[in-house]
């Protein structure tokens, strides 16, 4: 609540552009180091930082953007964002089992499969989440 009535924050929201910046710094940076996970080396602790900083960098974009849009224009439920919203719970659902399975295949309790399908299916609800998410103004305009 401090956050939603502090005079740097409601600056700002009078100044977006500071926080697109920000948000699509930390979007750019989660779908970077997904990629890179996806492509680079497996198993090492670089591995493991670029996993949780997905996983953190994509809860601050939502934050951000949840109390950005709640507080300047409020949240409007049509089909694009309706589709943006599922398609991004599927994207946190596949880091959550893309976590587990990573643990699990670092305990040698799991083959090491699962932890890449999962992998790849929280990149691809991670791109579509992203593409409707650019689309978003389009599509109401």
């Amino acid at each position: 609540m401090v956050i939603l009535e502090g005079r740097l924050f409601q600056q700002l929201i009078k100044e977006n552009n500071v926080l697109r910046f920000i948000v699509l710094g930390l979007t750019v940076g989660a779908a970077t180091c997904l990629l890179w996970n996806l492509f680079g080396q497996k198993g090492t602790f670089s591995h493991i930082v670029r996993g949780i900083c997905v996983g953190v960098f994509s809860i601050i974009v939502v934050v951000i953007n949840t109390i950005y849009i709640g507080a300047s224009r409020g949240i409007v439920w049509d089909a694009s964002f309706t589709t943006h919203t599922i398609l991004g719970f599927w994207f946190f659902l596949g880091i959550i089992i893309t976590c587990i399975t990573g643990f699990q295949v670092f305990l040698r309790n799991l083959p090491t499969r699962f932890h890449r399908i999962s992998a790849y299916l929280t990149a691809f609800f991670l791109a579509f989440t992203l593409l409707v998410a650019f689309l978003i103004p389009t599509l109401r305009g």
